[in-house]
């Protein structure tokens, strides 16, 4: 039991101790089981709160890379509009476009992009004069394809590249044939914005010639500027639209790849009409069956819908979470240990410290109290002393008793102030021992002659054994007190008609003072309090003898002070024997003296 235990419970018997501490052992365990519990509790939900930063990391960082590829498609079709609108729509040769696309690299920094193309507005009435002219001036076998009779007006590919086998049979179609492309045309032609087309397929793609196509990105051109401000000017002058034709694949494929080194797949679909089209899955048909997280991107007037599928970290998080509970259990002795010295060195240092600062106040306290009251006390030992030797006149016989009452009382009073105040300086380093050459024996000799009144008003018969001469190197007003305290605490604390042992005898370079009495002795579990400052043990006799709790904390650290000890054996109403061991020579001819717990 670690001594703050002992401390707060030292009033109870051994066995409630035992006790307290098989409760806090197993409170320290449980603590462990709990801690184990938390951490694993806490462990799983910062888990579930990393997988969804992580699943919307990934949803943010490839909606960025969409919005981005979109907003440079942007700016292609924009580029190529202010070409157009430069020269002149109907001045633009093949020629023309296919430098402007090589000489920005398209083909080979954008490979989505499978065409980019202008679209040529020609109404009905113009048809054959528009055909004419485009045959003249860019495609000598233009043919605006399919046939659609009685449509009022067409937008027919006239410039596309690369050069490929599937653009150049789109060459002179009629992209208002489609319902998907018309209702795009007509979104950009009345926004004068972008618009994309719902998902769909390339015109007259196969296999071998060209990857699928999953939609038109369309950018209007007017014949007046700045743009018409109203719909119906917009819808009059129209002349025509430059396009991205692109394919959801070839332009996710760099961010598939690096989707692929964290397993995270995806799915594209368009749902701007409230239902579903797929543009393009990296996962094929069937969705792997992952936990899944999906945001909406608004694209060219149209609504993409992206969905994630992040796995989860490798291994099952449910049996990892299990295994760690159970080692954690296993280890809630050694958690617990640990938690439990700490908190228990904690609370020691805390209370450690406090007891400092109310000991710095006490001493303070004591101080100044013991030297304020040694003066009066003093005072009145002159004056009872006068009274007794009749200075002022002779006393009654009951008035010399009263008076031989007093002043012994007040010799007591005064022993204590004095031992008050030999605390007081040496905690407060005042205390300056000065080593002579010194006779124990003799100085045990007067002590016992001083105390042989005292023992004799409660019967008790004081023995003693000790050599003629037993000289050491010690302070002689210390050595004094430290004897006189044992012996009188020997005294003090056994019964009428008892006998006091006192040997003193020399042993090899030490001497040694036993004081053996037949009293009250000492409970185990009291020994701890023993050489305490301030403290009495509760005895038969401590209630009838006096004390200030003084005597043997004084005795005990006076002896350390010459490099001494004082050792006790003790049991319970059969008496105490106490051993005090001094060196016969001092090593510091001067020293402080320092009385500290």
């Amino acid at each position: 039991m670690h001594r703050y235990i002992f401390r707060r419970f030292r009033d109870v018997s051994s066995r409630d101790m035992r006790t307290s501490a098989i409760i806090t052992a197993i409170l320290v365990t449980a603590l462990g089981v709990l801690a184990s519990y938390v951490y694993v509790h806490t462990l799983d939900q910062q888990h579930d709160r990393d997988y969804a930063l992580t699943q919307q990391m990934e949803l943010r960082n490839t909606t960025a890379y969409i919005h981005n590829k979109f907003v440079t498609y942007r700016q292609i079709l924009l580029a190529g509009a202010s070409a157009a609108n430069i020269r002149g729509a109907d001045a633009l040769t093949d020629e023309n476009w296919r430098r402007y696309y090589e000489t920005n690299r398209i083909g080979q920094t954008y490979p989505g992009i499978l065409g980019l193309g202008y679209a040529k507005r020609i109404t009905a009435e113009d048809k054959q004069s528009a055909t004419d002219s485009i045959r003249a001036q860019v495609a000598p076998d233009f043919i605006l394809h399919p046939e659609s009779p009685g449509q009022s007006e067409h937008v027919a590919t006239v410039l596309v590249e690369p050069r490929s086998a599937a653009n150049i049979s789109s060459i002179g179609f009629d992209q208002r044939t489609s319902a998907a492309r018309q209702a795009a045309l007509d979104l950009a032609r009345d926004s004068a914005g972008f618009a994309i087309t719902a998902p769909l397929e390339h015109v007259g793609d196969t296999p071998e010639t060209a990857p699928t196509a999953n939609g038109f990105l369309y950018y209007p051109l007017y014949t007046t500027y700045p743009i018409p401000a109203t719909v119906a000017e917009r819808r009059q002058a129209l002349a025509g639209y430059t396009y991205i034709e692109f394919n959801a694949k070839l332009f996710m494929q760099s961010r598939e790849e690096e989707l692929a080194e964290s397993k995270v797949t995806f799915t594209l679909d368009d749902i701007s009409n409230g239902t579903s089209q797929r543009i393009y899955s990296s996962t094929g048909d069937q969705p792997v069956d992952r936990e899944r997280v999906a945001g909406e991107i608004a694209i060219g007037l149209r609504t993409w819908r992206l969905t994630m599928y992040v796995p989860q970290t490798a291994g099952n998080a449910g049996l990892r979470s299990f295994a760690l509970f159970i080692a954690g259990v296993l280890s809630s002795f050694l958690l617990g240990s640990a938690v439990y010295t700490f908190l228990r060195n904690r609370i020691i240092r805390i209370h450690n410290r406090h007891e400092d600062e109310l000991q710095s106040t006490k001493d303070e306290l004591l101080a100044l109290a013991s030297h304020q009251l040694r003066t009066p006390a003093s005072g009145v030992r002159q004056y009872l002393g006068i009274l007794q030797e009749g200075y002022v006149g002779a006393l009654s016989k009951e008035q010399q008793v009263i008076a031989r009452k007093a002043y012994r009382a007040n010799d007591r009073q005064l022993e204590i102030i004095d031992q008050l105040l030999y605390v007081a300086k040496a905690d407060a380093g005042q205390l300056i021992m000065q080593p002579d050459d010194i006779d124990l024996a003799a100085i045990l000799s007067d002590v016992l002659e001083s105390m042989e009144s005292t023992a004799a008003n409660k019967n008790i018969t004081i023995k003693h054994t000790s050599p003629k001469k037993l000289r050491v190197q010690a302070d002689e007003r210390f050595i004094r007190m430290i004897i006189e305290n044992l012996i009188s605490n020997a005294i003090k604390y056994s019964y009428p008609d008892s006998v006091v042992r006192v040997s003193l005898k020399s042993s090899g370079g030490s001497a040694k003072l036993t004081i053996t009495d037949k009293g009250v002795g000492i409970e185990e579990v009291d020994k701890e309090q023993l050489f305490k400052k301030f403290s009495r043990i509760q005895n038969p006799l401590s209630t009838v003898e006096g004390g200030s709790g003084l005597g043997l904390y004084l005795a005990e650290r006076l002896a350390e002070a010459h490099g001494g000890t004082i050792e006790v054996s003790t049991q319970a109403k059969k008496g105490s024997s106490f051993v005090l061991s001094l060196p016969k020579q001092s090593e510091d001819s001067n020293s402080v003296i320092q009385l500290t717990e």
